[in-house]
């Protein structure tokens, strides 16, 4: 067993997708790799990182804070009307440039057919100013494939329905997902997706002292654990 900085288990570049049900580690996964990073963004619509981000409610709010901020900050984005907000937070995150800019709940500003705009063109153009967009989905087949075709590295927390295990299976392998049902909560398993050398990794979140442990990666019908 290792432990990893969370910077280590982040591709230099590309986007990421993070997939699991409510409760299996998404948000701590979340919060232990933006310890690695200098500036950070998160539309959080369930106010889940304010314990690791300053919290702000509004565009005027966001711009003072960045303002006053010194190059590093880390915001988590929370209000009742995210919907109104979320195109703007788009544009912001490609004009800042050099920031991981978290979208939790990716499912509600696309679908596998349509996608918010600003949303599609950060996912297509991000690399350029450098910015690494996370998705995080507790329903993988909802997601829409632009973000999933993009995504750099994957990872993956328990899972249990058979249609998003189905997309899984198609997206990274039938072996990958089906050791999604046998994980334990705040285990993920992790596959990097432009590198066909790299192999599938299984981490341990620790939501306490925000941290990750890579753990041996087992085969056989305990594949998962």
């Amino acid at each position: 067993m290792t432990h990893d900085a969370p910077a280590d288990l982040l591709p230099p570049f590309g986007h990421l997708v993070i997939f699991g049900v409510t409760g299996s580690g998404k948000s701590s996964l979340v919060r232990s790799l933006s310890r690695g990073r200098l500036r950070v963004l998160v539309v959080d619509p369930h106010d889940e990182y304010g314990s690791v981000a300053v919290q702000v409610h509004s565009p005027e709010e966001l711009r003072e804070y960045l303002n006053r901020a010194a190059g590093k900050w880390r915001i988590a984005y929370f209000n009742d009307h995210l919907e109104d907000d979320f195109p703007a937070l788009c544009n912001l995150a490609y004009s800042l440039g050099n920031v991981l800019f978290v979208i939790d709940e990716a499912d509600w500003w696309c679908s596998p057919h349509d996608i918010v705009p600003e949303y599609g063109h950060l996912i297509k153009y991000g690399r350029h100013p450098r910015v690494q967009v996370a998705s995080i989905s507790r329903m993988p087949a909802e997601v829409n494939r632009l973000v999933t075709s993009q995504a750099a590295a994957l990872f993956c927390f328990l899972m249990v329905e058979p249609v998003h295990l189905e997309y899984i299976g198609q997206y990274a392998g039938k072996q990958f997902a089906a050791a999604l049902p046998a994980l334990p909560l705040l285990h993920c398993r992790v596959k990097y997706l432009h590198d066909p050398r790299a192999e599938p990794m299984l981490l341990r979140v620790d939501p306490k002292k925000l941290a990750i442990e890579r753990l041996p990666l087992l085969t056989g019908p305990n594949a998962g654990v």
